[in-house]
Order: structure tokens, then C-alpha cells, then sequence
């Protein structure tokens, strides 16, 4: 089943990071289309995704056409990567899954975009998936 991932075609890291994760998805990545965000703010806005959010973080439609953001998305992307299934599944844990995810009652937000760097050195981690410092 195909997911869609909004993107920063405009950015360097971001094209770099696709690349990377295309790579690493090696043939899973059929199933992923690429929608370059740059100057389509009126599409993003119809798919109910603020055009400056998916600047700064990451958008993924899902199959059954729910758009997921931030961690959701990470989830999603990285559970069809073989070698980045199990990263994803420990994310996913109510114990791991940071602040920010649905159903936290803390307003925090990760600042950076949330592709870039993520998939740097050919592997994710925590880390780099949420920019901390």
C-alpha cells in the first residue's frame, strides 16, 4: 500500500534525506510517493496541512488517506524500512513516544523539520528524529 510523504524539494538535507531513505528502503520504496511542497501551499491547505507546518515537520498520508504528522509519521515511514522496523515499533511505545504525540497533555513541538537529519550516517536515531540537543 502506497504512503505519501510531503516534502521540501527546495531543500538540500531534505532531498539528500530522501535519497538516503530511498536507499535504505531499498525495494519498499516503490511505496512511497514523494509530493514536493514547494509553491503548493493551496493543495496542502485542501489536504488540511498548514503549508509553514510541513516546513518544519513531517507529513505522511497514510494509506487509508489519514494524514499523519511528527512522530506518527516517523512511525509509519520507518516500519517499511527493514532495518529501521524495530526503531520504529520502540518509538511507538507509550513509555518511549515523546510529549508531543497525540494525546499528550504537554504543548511541546520539535523545532527543526523533522526529515532532515533523520536518516544522516545511513541509520536513525532518537536523537536526530527529534532534535535534541
Amino acid at each position: 500500500m502506497v504512503i505519501t510523504v510531503y516534502y521540501d524539494g527546495a531543500c538540500e538535507k531534505c532531498v539528500r534525506d530522501r535519497e538516503k531513505y530511498e536507499s535504505m528502503a531499498g525495494a519498499s520504496a516503490r511505496d512511497v510517493e514523494w509530493f514536493d511542497i514547494t509553491g503548493k501551499d493551496a493543495e496542502l491547505k485542501s489536504l488540511g496541512i498548514d503549508p509553514r507546518l510541513a516546513l518544519t515537520e513531517l507529513h505522511v498520508r497514510a494509506p487509508d488517506g489519514r494524514i499523519l504528522s511528527e512522530i506518527d509519521a516517523y512511525i509509519l515511514l520507518m516500519s517499511r524500512v527493514p532495518r529501521l522496523k524495530p526503531l520504529a515499533w520502540l518509538i511507538a511505545l507509550p513509555l518511549i513516544r515523546p510529549p508531543s504525540a497525540p494525546g499528550s497533555t504537554t504543548a511541546w513541538s520539535p523545532p527543526a523539520c523533522a526529515v532532515k537529519g533523520a536518516f544522516d550516517l545511513g541509520f536513525a536515531t532518537q536523537e536526530k528524529l527529534y532534535h535534541l540537543a
